[in-house]
C-alpha cells in the first residue's frame, strides 16, 4: 500500500487470537515489526485478553516501544457494544498505543489501521517518537523511499 506517497510492502499474519496458533504466534512476534491487536467492542473477554498480548509482546520482543495500534474491531453493533470507546482508548494510552476503532463490515477505518501501523513502523525505525495523547509533537522523521513491514 501507500502511505504519505511511499510505497510499504505489508505481510500480515492473522492468528485471531485462537491458542491452536500460539506457537507459530510467538515466532511471528519474533520477525514482526509491528502490531494490529484487535479486539471486539461487542465482547469484553476479547478486550481483555489485550493486556496478555501486549504480555506476550513484552516478554518476546523485550521492547516496550515496538509499533502497537489497538483496533476496536465491530464498532457498527452500537446496540451490542459491552466496551466503551473510552476505555479502549485509556488502554491504548496506558501502552502507549495507537488507537482507532474500526468496522469490516462497513470498512471504517480498515484502510486506516494499517496507514498507522505503517507510520508507527517508520516513526520507530527512525527513532521518531510517535505522537501520543499527552500532545508531545514527534521528531523530524527522515525519509524512507520503501518499506516492508511485517505485522501480525
Amino acid at each position: 500500500m501507500t502511505v504519505d506517497n511511499e510505497e510499504a510492502i505489508l505481510n500480515i499474519y492473522d492468528t485471531a487470537g485462537q491458542e491452536d496458533f500460539s506457537a507459530v504466534r510467538d515466532q511471528y512476534i519474533r520477525i514482526g515489526e509491528g502490531f494490529v491487536c484487535m479486539y471486539s467492542v461487542t465482547t469484553d473477554a476479547s478486550f481483555q485478553e489485550v493486556r496478555n498480548l501486549r504480555e506476550k509482546l513484552l516478554n518476546i520482543t523485550d521492547d516496550e516501544k515496538i509499533p502497537c495500534v489497538l483496533v476496536g474491531n465491530k464498532c457498527d453493533l452500537t446496540e451490542d457494544r459491552e466496551v466503551p470507546t473510552a476505555t479502549g482508548q485509556a488502554l491504548a494510552s496506558e501502552f502507549h498505543w495507537k488507537f482507532l476503532e474500526a468496522s469490516a463490515k462497513t470498512k471504517t477505518n480498515v484502510v486506516e489501521t494499517f496507514e498507522e501501523i505503517v507510520k508507527s513502523i517508520r516513526d520507530y525505525r527512525t527513532g521518531s517518537q510517535v505522537k501520543t495523547d499527552t500532545g508531545a509533537a514527534p521528531a523530524e522523521a527522515k525519509p524512507v523511499k520503501k518499506s516492508k513491514c511485517t505485522l501480525l
